[in-house]
């Protein structure tokens, strides 16, 4: 590494370190394409590796399908693929935020990530000149608000001894922010970037220009793992940490993680398992929680969604950002409140609503001011009928039962079904009072060209017709009953339901919903897709959770006990 001075600094600076960055790993990250949503959905090999599917398999453009092959779990470790991984956004602002208390949220202005799946998808994770100038912007923001208070930032009196101060934060600073004791040259070089600049700069602009350097470092951008090479290497006890932490936070390592790598504490699996219990009682997990399942649920873009105001005039930005606080409060109600079981995510009959999300769903409002549970027996569903979900899942003037059909059959059962026929003739009949949404889909389905793939999720669709657009109950559409019944058929809870929480009934006892949603929370967690070679490892989360009853936060522990996490690999292909 070499530390430079800001831009803002030195006139005539010729690079950045972060433009460092993204040459010396841009290359290790992974393949780069848009290959669309469906890359959140399991390959044929993850399904062999978990449980036999009946249904459709996945045809994910995010990757080719791998052959399935036979893999000996007994034959030691397997990790699979072990992509160097860059902060997202979101990552960004929770490591800055817990190493410089800066709540700024300077990831606001960095370029959206992903483009296909997950956004800490490693795989799709190039780093473009714009995403590299905006490291840069963000990390000179940042370092210029943090030497403004000197005294907090070092910790320590520079007038009793400038040196001895600034070089003894290099040490503590920079082991918190590289997530690692610092090498005897890192230290030395940030102490002569310091002493550079301090011949000519305040000493609160030469501690800006270290804390920069250490924020334009690939160190701090990426999670770097170093060490010995193989196909099952052991990961270190800091490296640990770092996967602990942003697995289950989404940022850095705290104190306690840091010292447990420090005393070699982290070299067994169930002193990492406890770590991991430690963290789930952390408000932090809450967040990742929710930051994964807007993405897996696809309704991360409700708070942009845009309604008819002609349909629904009372139907604002508002609203979205209602709906929001309702999915995140039923979210941990479900998984850490309650019974924390896949089962109660979807089909628990409660919800949570202000006096004014009350109001717009036309229901009876709490006391107070504040959010309140509302339990609705006969019409909720857990996550499937939250106002996030069914408005994403919507059109701009009416519903959608495509859009929610195919969530539950890729989504859920992870079966994907084929794209459509080019060229194919999308639009419905419009609508008119005395046919419903149902029936004109239906005479959509009249053309056998249609109908092959539209059997597939319109029978699903059709079981949340009750709920409109905006996530209302409604018993008429456009002037006729509704008609929520449907089947569900290539799966391994075939058959009729009427409604939201019959389907939502049968998804729950699902082995493949299971199984899907293992898969979902290793793609997430690893940030990046699944294999063959990770048959392995989905087999171990697959039985872990079935083993405790199907409870998200035990699923959560176990992400920390495969052979994807406590190994790497560091053969050619694998990075």
């Amino acid at each position: 590494m070499i530390a430079r001075v800001p831009l803002r600094l030195q006139a005539n600076r010729s690079s950045s370190l972060v433009l460092v960055a993204a040459v010396c790993f841009a290359g290790c990250s992974g393949g780069v394409a848009d290959n669309g949503r469906n890359s959140m959905l399991p390959s044929t090999a993850n399904a062999a590796a978990t449980t036999t599917t009946t249904g459709t398999p996945s045809t994910s453009n995010a990757s080719p399908v791998p052959t399935a092959m036979a893999v000996d779990c007994n034959a030691g470790p397997q990790p699979g693929a072990s992509p160097i991984r860059r902060m997202t956004p979101f990552e960004y602002d929770n490591t800055v935020r817990d190493l410089t208390r800066d709540t700024a949220y300077p990831g606001a202005g960095l370029p959206g990530e992903g483009g296909a799946g997950y956004d800490n998808n490693a795989e799709v994770g190039a780093v473009s000149r714009l995403t590299a100038q905006k490291y840069m912007e963000a990390a000179e923001v940042i370092s210029a608000r943090a030497s403004q208070n000197l005294p907090a930032l070092l910790g320590c009196d520079p007038a009793s001894g400038e040196t001895a101060c600034v070089n003894t934060w290099i040490q503590a600073f920079g082991s918190r922010a590289w997530r690692r004791p610092l090498l005897a040259n890192e230290s030395k070089e940030m102490g002569s970037l310091f002493a550079t600049v301090r011949s000519s700069l305040t000493l609160a602009q030469s501690v800006e220009a270290v804390l920069e350097a250490f924020l334009e470092s690939p160190h701090f951008l990426y999670r770097v793992e170093v060490g010995e090479l193989g196909a099952a290497v052991k990961v270190t006890d800091y490296q640990l940490a770092s996967r602990l932490s942003y697995l289950l936070w989404g940022s850095m390592p705290d104190d306690s993680l840091l010292d447990a790598a420090s005393k070699g504490q982290l070299a067994q699996s169930d002193l990492v398992a406890a770590q991991a219990r430690r963290m789930l009682s952390d408000p932090r997990t809450k967040a990742m929680t929710h930051r994964f399942h807007e993405q897996w649920w696809n309704y991360k873009d409700v708070e942009t969604a845009e309604k008819d105001p002609a349909v629904y005039p009372d139907f604002s930005p508002a609203t979205s950002a209602l709906y929001v606080e309702e999915t995140n409060r039923f979210i941990d109600s479900a998984i850490f409140e309650g019974d924390g079981t896949l089962g109660t995510l979807l089909t628990s009959t409660r919800t949570f609503v202000n006096p004014a999300l009350a109001k717009f769903y036309g229901v009876t409002p709490p006391a107070g001011t504040d959010f309140a549970p509302l339990d609705e027996p006969s019409k909720r569903a857990g996550l499937l009928t939250q106002g996030a979900f069914l408005a994403t899942h919507a059109k701009a003037n009416q519903t959608s039962i495509v859009a929610r059909g195919v969530f539950i059959r890729g989504g859920l059962f992870c079966q994907v079904p084929p794209p459509p026929p080019a060229n194919v003739n999308v639009t419905l009949p419009p609508i008119q009072m005395g046919l419903s949404t149902r029936a004109r889909l239906e005479q959509h389905r009249l053309d056998p060209v249609c109908n092959a793939c539209h059997s597939q999720f319109d029978p699903l669709g059709f079981a949340f017709e009750h709920y409109d657009a905006v996530g209302r109950w409604r018993d008429q559409d456009s002037g006729v009953a509704v008609d929520s019944s449907g089947a569900l058929t290539g799966t391994d809870v075939d058959g009729p339901f009427n409604g939201i929480a019959e389907l939502a009934g049968k998804a729950a006892t699902s082995e493949l919903v299971a199984s899907c949603a293992v898969t979902q929370w290793f793609r997430y967690g690893y940030g990046r897709q699944d294999s063959a070679a990770d048959s392995c490892t989905l087999k171990q989360l697959n039985t872990a959770f079935k083993a405790a009853s199907y409870k998200i936060p035990e699923l959560m522990v176990a992400l920390t006990q495969s052979d994807a996490f406590l190994y790497r690999n560091t053969t050619t292909g694998a990075q």
